[in-house]
Parts: structure tokens; C-alpha cells; sequence
């Protein structure tokens, strides 16, 4: 059984429990829901995750960096999203390919998603960047989805 508390006059409250809610349903609907593990500030150190899998991870401290490394099954329309993103944080997402070489960047929007639908790709290995954006210097401990698609 799951209990919530609230205090009352608190609107922000209410916005973290959305959030938790949120993530609970993602994990629950989702193939599977796999945890970063540190060290990942490198295209060496970079996590390897799963096609299809949804991946958490947290901006701890602020000059934290999050590489991760997926190889995708064929070609086709990348999919590419992370949600869940602490409203104190001002997040880009950099995707390379398997040369270490950028071929997509995004920043985060107003509610702190973002979502990339039209880089095509061939099949093989990409990397995946999370990090704060220049000069931003916020952390959390709020874990962020990134999910990644054809």
C-alpha cells in the first residue's frame, strides 16, 4: 500500500507528487526501467543500457555528467526523450555516434522535457549526454527518465 502526505498551502508539494506518481507509472508500464551507475562522465565510462529500456539518473552534484551507451537494433527515426527533469534544472541532451561525433543537441523547455523525433539513424552504437547546460550549476536528486526509441 502506498500513502501520501501533503501539506497543506504548499503548492510545490503537489507538483512532487504528480512527479512521483509519474515515475511510478513509468516504471510500472515500462519494458524496463534501468538505473545509472557511477562512474558515466565519459565516452568510456559511459553506461551501457538496453534498447527500449527506460534509464534514470540524477545531476548530483551540479558538475555531474551522465554518458550513456545504446546500440540500436536498426535503422530508422530516433525517439528520444527525457522527462521527469527537477524544475530547478536546465538540462541538454547531446547524442554522438559510435565515432564520438555530435549529431544532435537539445536543450530542456519550460516544464523541463525534451524530446528529439527526427534524426535518422543507422543501426550501431550512439551515446547519449545528459548534463546541466553552461553556467546553470543546479543539482538534484530527482531521478530524470531518458528513454530511447525508433
Amino acid at each position: 500500500m502506498i500513502k501520501f502526505c501533503n501539506i497543506k498551502n504548499n503548492p510545490m508539494n503537489d507538483l512532487n507528487l504528480i512527479r512521483i506518481f509519474l515515475l511510478l507509472l513509468a516504471f510500472v508500464f515500462s519494458n524496463s526501467l534501468e538505473a545509472e551507475t557511477e562512474p558515466n562522465d565519459s565516452f568510456e565510462t559511459a553506461n551501457r543500457e538496453s534498447y527500449g529500456s527506460n534509464i534514470t539518473g540524477t545531476i548530483m552534484p551540479a558538475s555531474d555528467v551522465d554518458y550513456f551507451k545504446i546500440a540500436l537494433p536498426r535503422a530508422g527515426t530516433l525517439q528520444a526523450s527525457l522527462s521527469n527533469v527537477a524544475s530547478n534544472l536546465n538540462l541538454e541532451l547531446i547524442i554522438y555516434d559510435a565515432s564520438e561525433s555530435q549529431i544532435g543537441k537539445a536543450f530542456s523547455n519550460s516544464e523541463g522535457d525534451i524530446n528529439f523525433n527526427d534524426i535518422v539513424c543507422d543501426a550501431g552504437d550512439y551515446y547519449f549526454l545528459v548534463k546541466n547546460r553552461p553556467f546553470t550549476g543546479s543539482e538534484s536528486n530527482q531521478p530524470y527518465v531518458l528513454s530511447i526509441n525508433l
